[in-house]
């Protein structure tokens, strides 16, 4: 879970901190990592994140594309300023007009700059975020709902969702190619989780290979079961598609 600091504001200023349940170098990637940017990088559930293009080098840039369930699409782009990994990133943002092509488009005029700051807290990260030079006030809160939202969902993505499994230092680097298992407790019939396991579309995206001899459920219906996913070459995208597996068992979809 991420700790929720004050906000500071000023006319044409906003400044916002957040507490990540992970290390820096993990919560850098996750802003200059493209494939990371796409699980995460939206203002809530309602929105996808169609598109995350990102060139991390000075002057390198980047773009955006968010889509609402109606087909509207809010692409923002810019170019980076500053770049001390795992410590300081700053870069431009600007909405594009239309944003729904496949590549850079035309932008509004308004364009405000973006600081962040990775400071290391332990094996927790606090993240500053100031984005200055807004047009107007009314601008300044929009930005600042939407950025609610996205370290919103910045915390879902490091958040402990299966058996209280936190990321560390060394997960993204260390268990690429090795065994990795999550056990989660479910308040539900053991045939029922069986059932749901064994859809395609639980298992679609699970950011590692599924060994179905390794799935085991045990318990009785009256009680809670423990379910083991065991997962070959894991990436970050275990942890959302975790979520995404206890999501569909309350909607008992399958």
């Amino acid at each position: 879970m991420s700790k929720n600091n004050p906000v500071i504001k000023s006319a044409d200023k906003l400044i916002l901190s957040r507490m990540f349940d992970a290390p820096r170098e993990l919560v850098w990637q996750a802003w200059t990592d493209p494939a990371k940017l796409k699980l995460w990088f939206k203002p809530g559930d309602a929105f996808t994140t169609f598109s995350a293009k990102a060139n991390v080098c000075i002057g390198g840039k980047y773009r955006i594309q968010l889509k609402k369930p109606d087909g509207e699409f809010y692409t923002v782009v810019g170019a980076y300023r500053e770049i001390k990994a795992p410590e300081r990133l700053v870069f431009t943002w600007a909405w594009e007009k239309d944003g729904s092509g496949n590549d850079f488009g035309e932008v509004e005029a308004q364009e405000t700059l973006l600081t962040l700051e990775f400071k290391a807290r332990d094996q927790q990260t606090e993240l500053t975020l100031v984005q200055e030079q807004f047009a107007s006030t009314e601008s300044r809160d929009r930005h600042e709902q939407g950025w609610t939202g996205c370290l919103g969902q910045l915390a879902k993505f490091f958040g402990p969702c299966a058996g209280g499994v936190k990321a560390t230092a060394g997960d993204a680097k260390n268990l690429i190619g090795k065994e990795f298992v999550i056990t989660r407790e479910y308040a539900a019939p053991r045939e029922m989780v069986w059932r749901a396991s064994r859809k395609r579309n639980i298992w679609r995206n699970g950011g590692g290979r599924v060994d179905s001899r390794r799935r085991s459920a045990n318990g009785t219906r009256s009680r809670a079961i423990k379910f083991t996913w065991s997962c070959v070459r894991p990436t970050a995208r275990i942890f959302p598609w975790a979520e995404n597996f206890t999501k569909s068992l309350r909607r008992k979809n399958w």
